[in-house]
């Protein structure tokens, strides 16, 4: 289910926290591993807070919010971040968010927030 997913995403979050080297996700120079995250982490940014209900993606994460404080002043990184955010942002006035929206509310006894 969808519940299960979320709560799979909240799982994950710890563990990526726990294998977090800083200030780049395995040390000192970005990598590939970086590079792939980011995005995810954008549209985590967005989606959870929006969608679910999510207070604060990063909290007890502060390894994942240095990291993406970091990555954030990068300049390559902000037209990534411009690109995806608005993409998200089509999708929202396309209203594609609202069948999820509605399922949530659907299921109020199933857990959508993390923490």
């Amino acid at each position: 289910s969808r519940a299960l997913k979320v709560a799979e995403i909240a799982k994950q979050l710890d563990v990526l926290e726990g294998l977090m080297k800083g200030p780049f996700c395995v040390g000192e120079d970005m990598t590939e591993a970086d590079l792939a995250m980011y995005p995810t982490f954008i549209f985590f940014v967005v989606m959870l807070p929006k969608v679910f209900g999510w207070p604060d993606v990063f909290h007890a994460r502060p390894k994942l919010k240095t990291w993406m404080k970091h990555m954030e002043t990068l300049e390559p990184v902000q037209q990534v971040k411009a690109e995806v955010e608005g993409g998200l942002q089509n999708w929202e006035q396309q209203k594609r968010f609202d069948s999820i929206i509605e399922q949530i509310k659907a299921a109020p006894g199933l857990k959508w927030v993390y923490p």
